[in-house]
């Protein structure tokens, strides 16, 4: 059965595709897209989170697992405001996202799974213009 989520999903890669890839900058319909999505996962699960995944310079000092995510209750989410709306928070995401910031070591083989763990989650991923 499709979702509402899932529809958002399709109508984000109809516009991509009739866009050939490049979307302008500020494009209104892929922003407003993005709080849809947000909206879609809130709504189906009843709770939702929104975080980003690069932190810079002194953020990346007081990242906790307990600050990596924001608690989305209907709010006005700007543009570039979240990378990734997740339907619970997830203390191995937390984790993930903490060591990319915080470990300059950290391999960028760390992005894809934090990618596929915000999937698992329910989760999708956000793209702002």
């Amino acid at each position: 059965m499709k979702t509402k989520l899932d529809d958002l999903l399709q109508k984000e890669n109809d516009l991509l595709k009739r866009r050939g890839g490049n979307v302008p900058e500020a494009s209104a319909e892929l922003n407003d897209l993005q709080r849809e999505k947000i909206t879609a996962v809130f709504a189906a699960c009843g709770t939702a989170y929104i975080g980003k995944i690069n932190h810079y310079s002194d953020e990346r000092k007081t990242l906790t697992t307990e600050n990596v995510f924001a608690a989305y209750t209907g709010e006005m989410v700007y543009n570039f405001g979240a990378d990734y709306v997740i339907p619970t928070k997830d203390i191995a995401l937390a984790e993930m996202i903490i060591e990319w910031n915080c470990i300059p070591s950290a391999s960028v083989k760390l992005i894809e799974k934090i990618q596929e763990r915000i999937s698992g989650l329910g989760g999708v991923s956000l793209i702002w213009s």
